[in-house]
């Protein structure tokens, strides 16, 4: 059997510091974090659909739909918005277009929420 050895895991010299934890002890304002996130998604969302509108034209493998609507789910709807309408890719194909409207009106009621539970100072209960 192995014996267990009484110095596992303590170490004289510190290991490197946690990225997490250092990011964490930081000045940054919540909201600056949340709009540095909301702008790299949409320009992700962006260039994704728009790779997607030049391989429908040189008849390429596609992306599918399904991680295009993830993309907007996850807050990239603005900019498929602005994609749909400059590129004219994806503006009549139904099922498409009615999924996507769908997640855009999902995204206005969780943000009115929010603004509402903001608004009346609504608390979240603590366990």
């Amino acid at each position: 059997m192995f014996k267990k050895n009484p110095y596992y895991g303590q170490s004289s010299e510190p290991g490197p510091p946690d990225p997490i934890l250092v990011f964490l002890e930081t000045n940054v304002a919540p909201w600056m974090v949340a709009v540095a996130l909301f702008l790299c998604i949409n320009w992700i969302t962006y260039r994704v659909f728009v790779n997607d509108k030049r391989r429908a034209i040189e008849g390429g493998q596609r992306i599918s739909e399904r991680a295009l609507l993830r993309l907007a789910f996850f807050g990239g709807s603005p900019a498929m918005w602005v994609a749909r309408k400059r590129h004219r890719h994806k503006t009549k194909k139904q099922p498409f277009v009615r999924k996507f409207f769908g997640i855009i009106w999902l995204q206005i009621v969780c943000i009115l929420g929010v603004v509402y539970l903001v608004h009346f100072g609504a608390t979240i209960p603590q366990p």
